[in-house]
């Protein structure tokens, strides 16, 4: 077959071919900086696969694919399981107080997510909760440890106004059915006033 013949250059057109006909100063030019930047740009991706295994398929694919590869390859060499969040709840287990049904302390387990008035009914515990959760009482006072109590999420107005009139309420009161389980519940106790039962 014949040599294929060389494009001639048109002033104001870009071609971009590994290697450029010399048609002028201008254009040699332009073919010393595409090679330049060529090299510049493969350069950090030849670093890069050269500092992994080299001899992967991912990452022979991920040189062949340019700067797209280069994703592709960094999410090879991420160790196994990092970026991932766990989607396992998991579980804690702590000692509620009820001064009648389990006034030396009923040992309970919970799903990390629950919040603790369920946790209370759910194991045969006295804490009622009349308004079922909903803010409209104070029946699932509940008495926690400062430690404990510090690490929970600030109370809104609501809780606040229902707190007001809860008995034998104490600096680390909250109600129930606005506190979530989670980790910081290990270990800890967790007590149920006797006023309560009052205003049953």
């Amino acid at each position: 077959r014949g040599a294929r013949p060389a494009p001639r250059c048109q002033e104001g057109t870009r071609v971009f071919f590994f290697s450029i006909p010399p048609c002028g100063r201008q254009e040699k030019l332009l073919e010393m900086r595409f090679t330049v930047q060529l090299a510049k740009r493969s350069l950090p991706l030849a670093q890069h696969v050269a500092r992994h295994a080299a001899g992967s398929p991912a990452f022979q694919l991920s040189a062949a694919l340019g700067a797209r590869g280069q994703w592709l390859a960094r999410s090879q060499a991420r160790p196994a399981g990092e970026g991932r969040r766990s989607m396992s709840g998991g579980t804690v287990t702590f000692t509620i107080f009820d001064p009648v049904m389990a006034p030396e302390g009923a040992t309970v387990t919970a799903k990390i997510g629950d919040n603790v008035l369920d946790v209370a009914q759910k194991h045969d515990l006295e804490l009622e909760g009349a308004c079922e959760g909903t803010l409209a009482c104070s029946t699932c006072h509940c008495i926690f440890p400062k430690e404990l109590f510090d690490k929970l999420p600030a109370m809104d107005e609501e809780e606040l106004d229902m707190l007001d009139l809860a008995g034998g309420l104490t600096d680390t009161s909250r109600l129930g059915c606005q506190v979530k389980i989670t980790e910081a519940f290990e270990g800890a106790s967790i007590k149920i006033p006797e006023e309560s039962y009052n205003m049953q």
